[in-house]
This record gives C-alpha cells, structure tokens and sequence, in this order.
C-alpha cells in the first residue's frame, strides 16, 4: 500500500517508514500522568519564578532610578516579588514529589537549577527588608 506525502509528492511505501524509538529503557515503566503532571508544574512554576524575579529586578531598578515618580513601579515590584515567592514555594515543594513519582530522575544539573532559581526571590526578599 503506497501513500503520497506532502513534503514532496514522492510514493512512500508503509514498510519503508523508520520504526519509531523510544526513549525509555526495554525494562523501564513509562512514567503515570501523576509523574508528568508534577514534573510539567514543577517546571513552569520554576519558569514563573524566574520571569517574576526579573521584573521584581527590572522594577527595583527603575523605582531606585526615578524615586519620587515611581509609586506604581513600586507596587508592581512588590507584587511580582510575593508573586515569585508563591511560585518558588511551589516549585521547592515539587522537587521531592517528582522525585518520588518519575521512575527516571531528571538530571542533577537541571535540578540544581530549578533550586537556586526557586530560592534567588528569598534571597530578594531579605534583601529588601534589610535594605529598607
């Protein structure tokens, strides 16, 4: 049985199709919709932390720019910072269910990562209120 294909009108027969490999071990489970679904919410809160700090940095240094005329600037700054805290919370929090849920650990380098990104807004935190 032949069947065209769209990227260039050639005939392509169904048996010279590349069987498709996967990236799992011969005796290895893959991974419930648990572990995916936690391993998916641990790397966008990751990924929502990270954004939220740097528009905490980006607005802390605009407010330390413009000092009299920055009331909003300041208040968004506040607000992503509690924002970021939430979500590094959450992401700090995640690290031990994804590693009790996915039958392959992510790499080390990744989850050294995801930590310090999900604790630099602590840090910022305590610098704020040390600062001010």
């Amino acid at each position: 049985m032949a069947r065209r294909t769209k990227k260039n009108g050639r005939v392509r027969s169904e048996q010279s199709r590349r069987p498709v490999v996967s990236a799992l071990r011969p005796d290895e489970a893959p991974p419930s919709r648990a572990a995916v679904s936690v391993t998916v919410g641990w790397m966008l809160s990751g990924m929502a932390t990270m954004v939220l700090t740097v528009a905490w940095g980006a607005a802390h240094v605009y407010v330390s720019m413009q000092e009299a005329t920055a009331e909003n600037a300041s208040l968004f700054a506040g607000v992503a910072l509690f924002s970021a805290l939430v979500a590094s919370t959450l992401s700090l929090a995640l690290v031990p269910a994804v590693y009790r849920l996915q039958p392959r650990k992510p790499p080390a380098t990744i989850t050294v990562v995801a930590v310090a990104i999900a604790v630099l807004p602590w840090f910022a935190a305590a610098w704020t209120a040390w600062a001010s």
